[in-house]
């Protein structure tokens, strides 16, 4: 929008450690894949320590939980998300855990896009100072969190609770991932 907030993604995109990106398949000028919201790239999450979610909508009233939540929860990966206020909240309605041991999810109920987005860099900055070591040990202590998670999803998927929307190719998705 402005300088300052171009200066903001210089310095995040500075401090960012590795980029994860799935480039589309070109060939002869046509486009393989064209959309990337089916897929899961395991690979992701086992080198990552976290998940910053973006949802698609961040700024009103309703909130949307899409594809963009389930991958992390069927990797078993703790997240946070950047979406709209109280995301979190409606998460925990349905039944799921969030990292609120390890991570001060007061972002939240932020109302203001722009300090939610803050006060995840905020949290972000405090994982970036630990080390190697203590980034296991939080991992091995979040793991029965992200378990309940995944098998939260799989049953809602099995029972068609909440999720009616789920496509065939999403649940397969989410299979492969069970079975792994």
């Amino acid at each position: 929008e402005n300088k300052n907030d171009q200066q903001k993604f210089i310095e995040l995109k500075n401090r960012t450690p590795i980029i994860l990106d799935v480039p589309l398949g070109y060939t002869d000028n046509q486009v393989q894949e064209y959309n990337y919201d089916h897929k899961v790239v395991f690979e992701h999450y086992t080198s990552t320590f976290i998940s910053v979610v973006m949802e698609t909508s961040v700024e009103s009233d309703t909130v949307f939980i899409s594809e963009k939540m389930y991958k992390p929860i069927v990797a078993l990966h703790p997240f946070m998300v950047i979406g709209n206020p109280r995301y979190l909240e409606s998460l925990k309605k349905l039944g799921f855990k969030t990292f609120d041991k390890w991570i001060d999810e007061s972002y939240d109920s932020e109302t203001d896009y722009k300090k939610r987005v803050s006060k995840i860099l905020n949290e972000l900055d405090k994982f970036s100072n630990k080390t190697i070591e203590e980034l296991k040990l939080i991992r091995k202590e979040m793991l029965l969190t992200c378990e309940h998670n995944s098998q939260l999803l799989l049953d809602m998927i099995n029972e068609n609770k909440g999720l009616q929307n789920i496509s065939k190719m999403d649940r397969n998705i989410f299979n492969k991932f069970n079975e792994i």
